[in-house]
């Protein structure tokens, strides 16, 4: 259900060879997600707004591809980050998402099969604070 998204916000890498790496495992994404400096940093590389780390160049690199395949290898792991972060950009910085969506899915032609979990996400999101 998350795996487009993860695709958007690029927090898993895909290899060349069409399997996700482990190399962002370790990243705590609560860290990423409660610093906005690292967050931008990484959402801006995406973007193609600023320099990349070497996980962000991975990232951008694939992130078309994990779009397109709804990120059918993704772990259980990466499901659970990506829900983390999805939930903090759509609710915390929309612009983000926005640009986000634009530049990886500008037709809206597998976020719009997504629509109805982005939903829920923000209206649970809303609903616990």
């Amino acid at each position: 259900m998350w795996s487009v998204l993860l695709g958007l916000i690029g927090l898993v890498a895909v290899t060349r060879a069409g399997l996700y790496s482990a190399k962002l495992d370790a990243l705590d994404v609560h860290d990423v997600i409660n610093n906005k400096r690292l967050l931008q940093g990484y959402i801006k590389c995406v973007l193609g707004k600023a320099s990349c780390t070497s996980e962000g160049k991975e990232l951008k690199a694939n992130l078309k591809q994990a779009l397109e395949t709804r990120c059918d290898q993704c772990s259980d792991v990466h499901k659970e980050k990506l829900a983390l972060v999805v939930g903090h950009i759509i609710n915390e910085e929309e612009e983000y998402w926005k640009e986000l969506v634009a530049v990886y899915d500008p037709e809206m032609k597998y976020s719009k099969l997504y629509e109805d979990d982005l939903k829920i996400l923000k209206k649970s999101s809303t609903s616990l604070q």
